[in-house]
């Protein structure tokens, strides 16, 4: 600064000096003392440039400038910490999530899922097999004349035996194995025996759809229809063995009319299981109501 300022004040007294020299030479001084004094001031002038070319452009033409430190841009936001942030909960929240799943499946008790169409061969149940838990079934209401299949066994494994073996049926010996199923079903082995009756005389009719060369049979004590079951004779499942067989009549009386159709009556099984278009309705329902009836006695 003070650099410019001497500067400054050599070229403003050149400036006088060189008005004085003009005004002198028009006066009539001479040439070598004007000449002398010119190149003087030519000299000046040339060590001040550098001076005044070091300070800066703004500095030279509009003075020096006041620069203030109290101003800052506005604070940009940090996304990439935010991002991290959010990262964070996600994880945290996912963490929890799993957590909370883990003590739901812990806490709740392991449940059997019975299919409606499992296209397989259910659980035989032997002689020396714990009883199997009886399944829950809704409040049903009967009504008034009516039969219902849901309820405590009306007849024993004796008297199924006993009943089996009068037709030469070729499941003689099964009656435990019924007995056992309609408790854990909750439906009367009663009912089950009658439509095994009804359908094929206890395996033994000759026109019995389930009966194969050789005599073997497909074990179908309901002559339940194939719809997608796995192995099928005709139009109609074919099972491994009686267990097999019996068991399935038992599902499905459970699982597609009590708990599907919520149907659980005689007189409202009938008309689906077999319907008016194959069938006499109130000829199957008064034969199976003959045959229970004739046990009971």
């Amino acid at each position: 600064m003070n650099t410019r300022r001497s500067s400054d004040a050599a070229i403003g007294e050149l400036d006088i000096n060189r008005r004085r020299v003009t005004s002198r030479t028009a006066e009539g001084t001479t040439f070598g003392i004007h000449q002398k004094m010119e190149n003087d001031l030519r000299l000046l002038e040339q060590a001040a440039v550098p001076a005044r070319s070091a300070l800066p452009r703004e500095d030279m033409l509009y003075g020096p400038r006041l620069v203030s430190r109290s101003y800052s841009p506005a604070p940009a936001y940090n996304l990439g910490s935010f991002s991290q942030v959010r990262v964070t909960w996600i994880i945290a929240a996912m963490a929890l999530a799993v957590v909370v799943l883990l003590w739901h499946w812990s806490s709740t008790p392991a449940q059997t899922s019975l299919s409606m169409w499992n296209g397989g061969a259910m659980q035989t149940l032997e002689g020396s097999a714990p009883a199997q838990a009886a399944l829950a079934l809704p409040q049903l209401s009967t009504p008034p004349g009516q039969h219902s299949l849901v309820a405590a066994p009306s007849v024993t494994a004796a008297q199924i035996d006993k009943v089996l073996a009068q037709f030469g049926s070729p499941a003689a010996g099964t009656g435990e194995l019924w007995v056992k199923l309609g408790e854990q079903y909750q439906i009367d082995p009663a009912y089950a025996l009658a439509f095994f009756i009804h359908e094929s005389s206890a395996g033994t009719n000759p026109n019995w759809a389930g009966l194969k060369p050789g005599g073997a049979t497909t074990h179908n004590v309901g002559n339940i229809i194939c719809a997608g079951y796995a192995t099928c004779y005709g139009r109609f499942r074919d099972y491994p063995d009686w267990q097999t067989g019996i068991a399935d009549w038992y599902r499905l009386i459970h699982d597609e009319y009590v708990q599907g159709r919520n149907l659980h009556t005689l007189e409202q099984i009938i008309p689906v299981y077999a319907p008016s278009v194959e069938n006499n309705v109130p000829a199957y329902v008064q034969a199976v109501t003959n045959l229970i009836n004739s046990w009971k006695q």
